[in-house]
């Protein structure tokens, strides 16, 4: 009953790929090829170039095979890729790039690997994992909440403090981690459990804050109104919860639930079964 809801955004790697080091020299020339690859991948444009020019080893790990790669590439508008600090030896190299990935600054190291002849994108830095889901992850929660034409979820989010919890959170977690938890979202495996992972950290980041409790709530309610209790006693049972359940219950509900799953808690259930009784009842017959 009155399940919590959790929008998380789906990612994709359209534009993203981190890489990790390739032979040659540190002449300008090998450096303008790997910046020419590290855009191609990044900008998004042109369908299936991140299956192309990505070494296997990562198509492997974010997509599980080159077919289902191109499977899942789009292509779509170009975006605009600046590439810094590019660093050449041998057959590895390192790149900065900064992009914008839905309206989103994202920056981050790469590193890329030449394979016979050619330099792939092989790995992506854990600072470009953090970079992307710092904000993006908040910026889907609240688009998922407008979208569900709840009002008012535009101006929750906006004091930065769920992105520093989230950035803190990720930051704590191991290299290898860090880096299973990008191929997943670029890999848009979200159902994966690096996918739920990364859907328990925001959710625990959001129980974190005022703000972020709210936005909890208005999910939580989200779910109310989709239980068919019509009008009149759905607008009375959320208004009566305001009063008896305040955020941090809501929220800590929220949170046991994705971490455990399993039914309401006994505290919450009982609050809202007196709830609908008291507003089925004061409704005329």
């Amino acid at each position: 009953m009155f399940a919590p809801r959790a929008a998380l955004l789906t990612l994709t790697i359209a534009g993203l790929a981190a890489v990790a080091g390739c032979g040659g020299s540190d002449s300008d020339k090998e450096k303008t090829e790997v910046e020419k690859v590290a855009r191609a991948v990044l900008n998004g444009a042109d369908k299936g170039s991140e299956c192309r020019l990505s070494t296997t080893r990562l198509v492997t790990a974010v997509w599980g095979s080159q077919s289902a790669c191109l499977k899942a590439s789009t292509g779509g508008t170009e975006a605009d890729v600046t590439v810094s600090g590019t660093k050449v030896d041998g057959s590895d190299a390192t790149a900065n790039i900064t992009t914008t990935i839905d309206k989103l600054k994202v920056e981050g190291s790469l590193a890329l690997k030449k394979v016979e002849g050619d330099w792939k994108l092989d790995e992506f830095g854990t600072d470009l994992v953090r970079s992307l889901l710092r904000g993006s992850l908040t910026k889907g929660y609240t688009d998922a909440l407008k979208e569900e034409g709840i009002a008012g979820a535009d101006k929750l989010l906006t004091d930065g403090a769920t992105e520093n919890c989230v950035d803190k959170r990720l930051t704590a977690l191991p290299a290898s981690e860090q880096r299973q938890i990008g191929y997943a979202i670029f890999g848009n495996r979200k159902d994966s459990p690096q996918g739920q992972q990364v859907q328990g950290l925001l959710i625990e980041c959001l129980a974190d804050s005022p703000d972020g409790r709210e936005a909890l709530r208005l999910a939580f309610e989200q779910g109310i109104k989709e239980e068919g209790l019509g009008d009149k006693v759905t607008a009375c049972v959320i208004a009566r919860l305001r009063e008896t359940a305040d955020s941090e219950l809501v929220a800590k509900e929220i949170v046991e639930r994705q971490k455990n799953g399993g039914a309401i808690s006994p505290e919450l259930s009982g609050l809202a079964a007196a709830a609908v009784k008291r507003c089925k009842a004061s409704q005329p017959s």
